[in-house]
């Protein structure tokens, strides 16, 4: 039986398991010997999508992968994914989602044909992920100008992504789209900010994702911070009392103020300040958010307004991302005082320990304060009975002593010998 036999027998009788192993025997196929593949299947692969066979699909895409628009246009007319992109059928849209690519679509209904999948509501979650991936492929292609002016210039479109922003949930496959493009490509302004908070009162699962869409935002392009300071001030003041609200957001608007304190140092001291931000959370510890704030603000924010409230800070498992965090930058390294004794190190358990050991190696400064506590690398030295896991974390900090005094007991060390007892001469 011909390859095309075994594929139309297995569509023909919904074979799922024989459509399945069919797929690496299709992949390996020549471009050539696919796209012929496929010109003879195409009825009988759309029979069986439009009767919710998934494995056609895969069966679909497999042949049609790395075939150019203008190819599968001869063999699926630009008429027929319209009528299949509109058909309801989850299987069939998704399959022919799979095939939008180059900038041709853009000179087709297909552009909008999946703008409109991917702001229905009511679109299974698999057609959203379809949809979402062709339009991220297109305006990121390297030809996708095409798109690109489309979208922020047809009306059609622009009606379709501007009502995107008025629901919780296309809001949120909006945002979606713009993260993942915001690196190649600007949509108009006006998208990228939020018409409504008041639609995520009472959802607030929903403002935390937001959030989330404006940390990743401010961190990919630091320009969007003034061009939408309304918002970053709105976003801010959600800091006030809210029992409810405050358990479930508190650590994503910590980690936005982190972005922003990185990106943008003056606005956030601006809000900082009239807001009393580090008043409350560093200084007073109001919720329990000192060390949460000390861990994500940008160290030469924190040694520039916070110096005092990190020289407070034990050395304990509950604040080694603090220690971790500023140990990265010299001027917050030395205001840290649980690493002025080795006993505070030592006494940490051993993931926690390593996971200092390992950032405090990673700079000059570091590896000198650990230098100087010789009994402290001494005892990391001796032959240790370790699960695979926290063995490859010893063996990392191992490695990076091989460039110092420490290289050859390091070396007898890593080599699982019992390294001898010698007196380190620093």
């Amino acid at each position: 039986m011909t390859l095309f036999e075994e594929c139309k027998t297995a569509l023909e009788t919904d074979d799922t398991k024989a459509l399945d192993s069919l797929q690496l025997q299709l992949a390996l196929q020549s471009n050539e010997t696919k796209l012929e593949l496929l010109s003879n299947l195409m009825p009988y692969i759309e029979t069986s999508l439009r009767q919710g066979v998934d494995e056609s699909s895969e069966l679909l895409q497999t042949l049609a992968r790395d075939q150019s628009f203008d190819e599968l246009a001869k063999i699926i007319p630009v008429e027929a994914i319209h009528e299949g992109l509109i058909s309801g059928l989850a299987a069939l849209q998704q399959a022919l989602l799979s095939l939008l690519r180059q900038d041709l679509v853009a000179q087709t209904e297909l552009l909008y044909d999946a703008l409109v999948l991917l702001a229905d509501p009511d679109s299974p979650v698999g057609v959203v992920s379809a949809a979402h991936t062709a339009l991220v492929g297109l305006v990121k292609s390297a030809d996708g100008q095409l798109v690109q002016r489309r979208l922020t210039s047809d009306p059609a479109c622009l009606k379709v992504l501007r009502a995107m922003k008025t629901e919780v949930v296309t809001a949120s496959r909006l945002q979606g789209l713009l993260l993942d493009t915001v690196s190649e490509f600007r949509f108009p302004s006006y998208l990228y900010d939020t018409s409504d908070f008041d639609m995520y009162r009472d959802d607030p699962l929903a403002l935390y994702v937001l959030i989330e869409y404006y940390t990743n935002l401010f961190r990919a392009d630091a320009s969007f911070i003034q061009t939408l300071s309304g918002t970053v001030k709105h976003l801010m003041s959600l800091f006030e009392p809210d029992e409810l609200l405050n358990s479930l957001i508190d650590s994503v608007l910590v980690q936005l103020t982190g972005v922003l304190s990185t990106e943008d140092p003056d606005t956030v001291w601006q809000l900082d300040t009239e807001l009393k931000l580090g008043k409350r959370f560093i200084v007073d510890k109001e919720r329990g958010l000192d060390y949460e704030f000390l861990a994500n603000l940008d160290p030469e924010y924190i040694k520039e307004h916070y110096s005092d409230a990190v020289r407070t800070v034990p050395l304990k498992v509950e604040t080694l991302e603090v220690y971790v965090h500023l140990s990265s930058y010299q001027p917050t390294f030395v205001l840290l005082q649980g690493l002025e004794s080795s006993s505070t190190i030592a006494n940490l358990p051993f993931m926690a320990r390593y996971t200092l050991l390992l950032a405090l190696s990673e700079t000059e400064w570091g590896m000198q304060r650990l230098l100087s506590f010789p009994s402290l690398i001494d005892s990391e030295l001796e032959l240790q009975d370790l699960n695979p896991e926290s063995a490859q974390f010893r063996d990392l900090f191992l490695q990076r002593l091989l460039s110092t005094p420490w290289k050859g007991r390091a070396e007898t060390a890593l080599n699982g010998e019992k390294a001898p007892q010698i007196e380190m001469q620093l």
